[in-house]
């Protein structure tokens, strides 16, 4: 796992040390130089806190600016147990973890200082995904094939509309989530026969949207555009579940050098942006709904179309490129 930006990087074998790099792994430390059977891991947007949990002992808090590590001993003092699907909020104050001595979810709202059990009651989950902006839902699904969120850091659970009929073969085991959590993209990676689900509404309803290839992990990107999943034997899939759209420009016309705001859905990521074709000088993302781009020699009248990591956008309004001194009635012969 990594941050954000891809500073902090962090890594453990089941039964070996935990190391850490802050430096894009150009160097590494080992702050915990033994195994504990870690079971999962979850890191802070920033990489300072790393929450890890155990199968055979107490969860752990690491402390990257100074390697520190810290035991939450609030569970069950002086006992063994195991502790699944680690999560820490974005500023690290929120902790959340499925108890698999009591089967039960437990979450922390002072960073792990005291604990409570949460509302949600279900054996053995078996994979999580949270969201990106800080609104922490949290989605688990379990061998009993339910499925189960939340929106308030753990403390209280919601059961998730199912998109299949109940049946033991299939197990939810991987979940990918957008920046604001209402996209949810789901597989199962125990039985061929399933395919993979799509949901826009939270959950609320779901379409199929690949056929089964033995899923092992599935990934969105933060404005729930592009996903990628990977397979048992190897290779990597690319879906995309949204083509980038231009809805509007800020000026129908104008000169070369000019900037032109366009408005629009699914910018983030863009690679180019062209004028009838023609390359623009220098373009922007703003926003993942509004980029920027200047007016290049050679543009001619025409339209105007973006490469995004979703596909190409294409305006369907024409941008007149204008002559210096050019007006709605007079123009310079």
């Amino acid at each position: 796992m990594c941050s954000r930006n891809g500073n902090v990087v962090s890594y453990a074998l089941t039964s070996g040390p935990v190391w850490v790099s802050t430096d894009y792994g150009s160097n590494w430390s080992n702050p915990i130089p033994y195994g504990q059977g870690w079971q999962s891991a979850c890191m802070t947007p920033d990489g300072s806190k790393i929450f890890l949990t155990t199968y055979i002992f107490y969860p752990v808090i690491v402390t990257t600016s100074d390697m520190n590590y810290q035991y939450l001993y609030e569970f069950y003092p002086n006992q063994t147990h195991a502790i699944f699907g680690a999560y820490i909020s974005p500023d690290g104050s929120h902790l959340a973890c499925y108890d698999g001595t009591s089967y039960v979810e437990r979450y922390s709202s002072d960073g792990g200082a005291s604990w409570s059990y949460a509302g949600m009651y279900y054996a053995c989950p078996t994979s999580q995904a949270v969201s990106r902006d800080g609104t922490s839902r949290i989605y688990g699904g379990n061998w009993t094939s339910y499925l189960c969120g939340s929106s308030d850091f753990g403390v209280t659970w919601f059961t998730i509309t199912r998109p299949w009929v109940w049946s033991p073969q299939f197990v939810p085991t991987n979940f990918a989530t957008n920046g604001d959590g209402s996209t949810i993209i789901m597989a199962n990676g125990q039985n061929p026969g399933d395919v993979m689900y799509l949901s826009r509404d939270f959950g609320a309803t779901w379409v199929a949207t690949a056929s089964s290839r033995n899923w092992t992990s599935v990934a969105i990107s933060s404005n729930g555009a592009v996903a990628y999943a990977t397979v048992w034997y190897g290779n990597i899939w690319k879906g995309v579940l949204d083509p980038p759209t231009i809805t509007s420009l800020n000026n129908p016309s104008g000169l070369v050098g000019a900037t032109i705001y366009v408005y629009g859905t699914l910018f983030t990521g863009a690679t180019a942006v062209r004028f009838n074709g023609v390359p623009a000088i220098s373009f922007g993302v703003n926003a993942d709904d509004l980029f920027h781009a200047v007016v290049p020699v050679g543009a001619t009248t025409g339209t105007i179309s973006i490469d995004a990591p979703s596909g190409t956008a294409t305006s369907t309004a024409v941008f007149t490129v204008t002559k210096p001194g050019t007006s709605k009635f007079f123009e310079v012969l």
